[in-house]
């Protein structure tokens, strides 16, 4: 087995593709609400509307410690210069429940680098995932077109005692990052877990929604255990092909791997199973996007079978497995 040098006693990150490396649905400009880097899902609520792309712009590795290839860059696609009622934007980050045990009961550090033209406080929250527990945090960004470190140490000690706690594999922990919402949605208690819906923002959040020339991109985002002496990115997995898999626990693209020779089944009515690697999170939804099937069969965590009538040929799926959370 591979042995990779002082990775063995690091801290893990919580956040998958934190990075911003894998993009496996496409990295060009995208309005519509999901996921498109992987992980990251943005939400639109209102006329305002984010658009999400890749972008080459990333801190140096003088800056960061780190050597990033991407960020993710956030655009104001739609103007909203006066936020409504239930009007929201934002990235919405879904921890497992698996995944969140390192941090219950102790603090925990969230870091990122973030680069924008639009100055102000932002809400960085925290919900549980019955959707009825928060705590909101802000951080501020004072100079317009560099990139900036963000560090916010997180207590959650007690956090359980607000809220529905999921410890299985649905969602544990939202993690937000608001950039726009309005001030029915203000929480004055900052940094504390308090009853309530996750849909709450710092009292002082600037309205990034207010120009379609505004912009924010987000580099090396980590949620690690401990506090600030913990505030040096790393991956979730110990590499790429690691990282790659995590993702693919939730979300893959069988752009024509794991071809299969088709077996003769009944009344002409040929399958074939193909393989999901790694196993998924649940059992997914199949969306098949290429030629020369008849239906989807049984699907489970593991595989699915695909069906052709009247013919025997060699498999090659096009299709994409889909157990986000």
């Amino acid at each position: 087995m591979e042995r990779i040098i002082g990775l063995e006693n690091r801290k893990k990150n919580l956040l998958i593709n934190g990075n911003f490396d894998i993009w496996q649905r496409g990295n060009t400009l995208q309005v519509a609400d999901g996921y498109w880097a992987d992980r990251w899902p943005k939400s639109d609520s209102g006329p305002g509307v984010l658009g999400i792309q890749r972008s080459i712009d990333v801190p140096t590795l003088s800056e960061s410690g780190f050597q990033s290839l991407y960020s993710m860059e956030i655009l104001c696609n739609t103007a909203n210069a006066a936020m409504g009622g239930g009007d929201i934007n934002w990235m919405r980050y879904k921890i497992e429940g698996h995944n969140i045990a390192d941090i219950v009961n102790k603090k925990a550090n969230l870091s990122f680098w973030v680069k924008t033209n639009k100055i102000g406080k932002y809400t960085a929250s925290f919900g549980c995932g019955g959707y009825d527990g928060v705590l909101v945090s802000e951080f501020e960004i004072t100079v317009p077109d560099i990139w900036q470190k963000v560090s916010i140490v997180v207590d959650f000690t007690g956090c359980t005692n607000y809220g529905t706690w999921l410890f299985t594999n649905g969602i544990g922990l939202y993690l937000n990052i608001v950039l726009a919402g309005n001030v029915l949605m203000h929480e004055p208690n900052l940094d504390q877990w308090i009853a309530g819906s996750v849909n709450k923002i710092s009292p002082n959040q600037v309205n990034f929604m207010d120009n379609t020339a505004n912009y924010m991109k987000i580099s090396q985002v980590s949620l690690i255990e401990g506090g600030l002496e913990n505030d040096v990115f790393t991956r979730a997995g110990k590499n790429i092909q690691e990282e790659l898999d995590f993702c693919k626990r939730y979300f893959q693209n069988l752009n024509g791997v794991n071809s299969k020779n088709m077996t003769i089944g009944n009344a002409g009515n040929n399958w074939s199973r193909i393989p999901l690697v790694p196993e998924m999170r649940a059992i997914p939804t199949i969306i098949w996007t290429g030629i020369g099937i008849t239906s989807i069969g049984s699907i489970e965590t593991t595989c699915f079978d695909a069906y052709k009538s009247n013919a025997r040929l060699t498999m090659s799926p096009v299709c994409t497995a889909d157990a986000e959370l």
